[in-house]
């Protein structure tokens, strides 16, 4: 059985290190996850690590927020996964309920191999402005829609804080405090 059957379909967090950084934003990431009892660490892509947990993002958010980040660019906390070829749909009820305010959403879309074809960037945007949603590249709340394996793909849009020297931690609506 390979390590993708054996996790949970969607991860708790998910970290990308900066471009040539990968050991060393690896190195952090497991600095945070050392406050934590049982976790695994999972390969997606270069540079992009899955975090699974039985921890509540509220536990992992309190760890991840105790540190500074020199080699991390990217934080992730999902809110939940959907498969490819479910991903327009479930993207587009995804969006109707939390864009109950004009929210200024800018995304991340980052989909490979089987999921790349799934959706587009225009699509996206003419998504999120369906939902009552403003696309702009300087908003303060960013979707991202990551794969995580062959077929699943994750999503969160969330509040954008930053994690220090360029770092950008994306938390779900649900823990966002203005």
């Amino acid at each position: 059985m390979s390590i993708e059957e054996m996790l949970p379909e969607c991860p708790k967090l998910v970290m990308v290190a900066k471009e040539g950084r990968e050991y060393w934003a690896l190195e952090e990431l497991y600095d945070v996850l050392a406050g934590i009892d049982k976790y695994e660490v999972s390969k997606v892509a270069s540079g992009v690590f899955a975090v699974y947990s039985g921890s509540t993002i509220e536990r992992l958010l309190d760890l991840v927020r105790r540190y500074e980040y020199s080699f991390i660019r990217y934080l992730f906390f999902f809110d939940g996964c959907v498969s490819c070829a479910e991903l327009e749909d479930k993207l587009r009820s995804y969006m109707e309920r939390r864009c109950g305010d004009p929210l200024r959403v800018r995304f991340r879309l980052k989909l490979r191999s089987s999921c790349r074809g799934a959706i587009g960037r225009s699509k996206v945007e003419e998504i999120i402005r369906n939902s009552g949603c403003i696309v702009s590249r300087k908003g303060s709340y960013m979707l991202v829609i990551e794969s995580m394996s062959l077929n699943t793909v994750g999503l969160v849009l969330g509040c954008v804080r930053s994690c220090n020297y360029g770092c950008q931690l994306v938390l779900p609506l649900s823990v966002c405090k203005e």
